[in-house]
């Protein structure tokens, strides 16, 4: 009986054994990625399952496909389900028939929340990437109580491995410990930061040179596109909890319904402003009717369609996050601008709630709070200030970001991180190499607004810089002498007019 017993045992080990590594080679296939689950809706439950009977823990990482701090991550969080695979192959030939003083096991997935929004709201998650650590058995449970989050101090490769090796009190290293030749530290990344709207790069001529055709208007689609993504991201249990949260939610729907460039999405916001009370009353910590909620068109009948200017070269870079800038520039140059407030700063408030309540890549919405609660920030005050401050904080993080990206390949290619508008973009926009800001609003207004604007010739006011005084003294000075020159005109006109007159009297007396 004790032989059947444990012949029995080793029949379920193998099978089970079978089962986990079809797991692993489906992934390798997939995109030849060795050792990571990729964990959805569908299969959770039963992998977890089947995990709690080979493996004492699982590491699950929860994700978003457009998160640029989550990208930056994905190459490192690869090499680490790899290498503990690994390492957990060794360890099973080394301990082979043997128990006592058996290291941990461990087994690494990840899911991504966009695909899976339900599955992430069980665990309540409201930032990415998150790593949560836990047992199979707990993992099976679908709730967050409890857990472990693993929060190493470098987001990297040695960063998660020892961060690991301390919750697990093991060894992690192995004997084919891969070599990180990006072993920087944690790549600062504005997740919401992206490159600007990019220049529409076509097929190269039979001369081998590249033509740049440079548009003149933000995309309509690419706006559409990231009202709709953003919708229905914000769609989760565990983001609208709390009084604050809905009242950032209002304020959101608001500004759209007043200042979106498209029709039907600002008759959608409306329109989901108006529903905002049926599902989530305001006395109530939580909205009551989330499928009602997302069964909501925010831009009516319009749907999503493939990135135009925010197309990268590659289907991880730029995206939902450069449609997002996109947004918010198309929001401040047509916010209402009322008499008597402060138009600006209302506008950059409402900014400032979406973000921290709404946007889920953690690095980029604290880096962005981080810019919206400096002193330039809270000195905005008309729609002007909210234009410009919106723009030279973009251009701040492209600074940053092709630094601390392209100067070390993480960027894209085609579009790596630069100051925008250049000279081919806005002529006008640039003196010497200084920005000139009158025409750089004209110039905004006009690609966001679609308006045709008037702008001042910038080798005029090079002129006045020249000379050491500014373009809007400049300008005023040519203002005033217009009007001298006019009032003195009209009075010669008057007085000769007048002794005309005068003339004509006394030959009349005559």
């Amino acid at each position: 009986m004790m032989a059947r017993g444990r012949q029995s045992s080793q029949i379920v080990a193998i099978l089970v054994s079978l089962s986990l590594q079809a797991c692993f080679a489906a992934k390798k296939k997939e995109d030849a990625t060795l050792g990571l689950i990729e964990l959805d809706e569908a299969n959770f439950l039963g992998t977890v399952t089947e995990l709690a009977l080979e493996y004492d823990w699982v590491l699950i990482e929860f994700y978003s496909h457009w998160c640029p701090a989550c990208k930056a991550f994905q190459p490192d969080y690869k090499k680490i389900a790899t290498h503990i695979f690994n390492v957990m192959g060794e360890e099973e030939k080394a301990w082979k028939g043997k128990l006592d003083g058996k290291p941990a096991t461990l087994a690494v997935g990840r899911v991504d929340c966009p695909e899976n929004s339900r599955l992430c709201d069980d665990f309540g998650i409201t930032s990415y990437p998150t790593m949560f650590l836990d047992s199979p058995v707990h993992f099976s449970t679908k709730t967050k109580d409890n857990i472990r989050e693993v929060k190493p101090r470098r987001r990297n490769f040695n960063g998660v491995i020892s961060a690991l090796e301390k919750l697990l009190d093991r060894d992690f290293k192995g004997s084919v410990l891969p070599e990180p030749k990006d072993d920087q530290g944690e790549v600062s990344v504005d997740g919401e930061h992206v490159h600007q709207e990019s220049d529409i790069i076509l097929p190269k001529t039979e001369d081998d040179t590249k033509v740049t055709v440079y548009p003149k208007h933000a995309d309509r689609a690419d706006i559409i596109g990231a009202t709709v993504l953003s919708f229905e991201y914000l769609g989760s249990s565990a983001l609208l909890k709390g009084p604050d949260a809905r009242k950032a939610l209002s304020r959101w729907l608001h500004l759209l319904a007043s200042s979106h460039p498209v029709k039907e999405c600002a008759l959608g916001a409306d329109a989901a402003l108006v529903s905002l009370n049926k599902v989530w009353d305001k006395s109530s910590q939580e909205i009551q009717d989330l499928d009602m909620f997302r069964r909501l068109k925010i831009c009516g009948g319009l749907t999503r369609e493939p990135w135009n200017q925010c197309a990268g070269s590659t289907s991880e870079s730029r995206g939902y996050t450069c449609g997002l800038w996109m947004l918010f520039h198309s929001l401040s140059v047509r916010m209402p601008e009322k008499n008597g407030s402060r138009s600006g700063q209302e506008w950059l408030d409402v900014i400032r709630g979406f973000v921290q309540h709404f946007f889920q890549c953690g690095d980029c919405a604290k880096h962005f709070l981080e810019y919206a609660g400096k002193s330039d920030a809270r000195d905005v005050d008309t729609k002007r200030d909210g234009v410009l401050w919106l723009w030279r904080t973009h251009n701040l993080v492209n600074d940053r970001l092709s630094r601390e990206q392209d100067s070390v390949g993480k960027g894209d290619p085609l579009f790596p991180h630069q100051q925008w508008p250049s000279k081919e973009h806005c002529r006008n926009c640039i003196v010497d190499t200084d920005y000139f800001e009158d025409n750089v609003y004209k110039f905004l207004f006009k690609y966001y607004n679609g308006t045709t604007v008037t702008m001042v010739d910038s080798t005029l006011s090079a002129v006045y810089k020249k000379k050491g005084a500014s373009t809007e003294a400049g300008t005023s000075w040519s203002f005033a002498f217009i009007i001298v020159a006019l009032v003195t005109a009209i009075v010669y006109i008057m007085l000769g007019r007048s002794s005309q007159y005068s003339v004509l009297r006394k030959k009349g007396r005559k």
